[in-house]
């Protein structure tokens, strides 16, 4: 898992920042089984789309390991020391 992470991380860091840069008006289209195609801008693809399923898939994540009795308390979900 931590070397999972770690790649994560260089990926992130590979971004060139000019590419990113001004993308919260940037068009973003996707077609979806059940919605079919789905229209938005940067910003509200990131606010409205990206954002509640990451919290989303992370609470339920934390949630399932919490059940299988994995000892994690609140502190670890907030990413607390």
């Amino acid at each position: 898992l931590i070397a999972r992470i770690d790649r994560a991380i260089e990926v992130v860091q590979s971004f060139d920042a000019a590419k990113i840069d001004g993308s919260e008006t940037r068009p973003v289209s996707f077609m979806t089984r059940t919605n079919g195609e789905m229209k938005f801008d940067g910003q509200g693809y990131l606010l409205t789309f990206v954002l509640p399923n990451l919290y989303f898939h992370s609470s339920i994540t934390y949630a399932l390991l919490r059940e299988a009795g994995v000892p994690l308390g609140k502190a670890d979900f907030l990413g607390a020391p």
